[in-house]
């Protein structure tokens, strides 16, 4: 199941999409040549996406401006 949204970091709009996978165990941000940011999260996990992106903003904003 995938879904795809908009979050706003330090005024930047950062489209990600949201993979559930059955082998994860943990949360895991990826950011693509494509600029997208891609969160795997475990198929049962319910952990505010929102607060876990701005929790790591700052990783985040850096694999952008690369």
């Amino acid at each position: 199941m995938e879904c795809n949204g908009i979050i706003e970091l330090e005024g930047r709009e950062v489209p990600f999409i949201i993979i559930r996978s059955e082998n994860a165990q943990n949360y895991r941000l990826e950011v693509g040549i494509d600029r997208e940011l891609r969160i795997i999260a475990p198929e049962g996990g319910n952990k505010d996406i929102e607060a876990l992106v701005s929790e790591k903003k700052d990783w985040v904003l850096e694999k952008l401006n690369k």
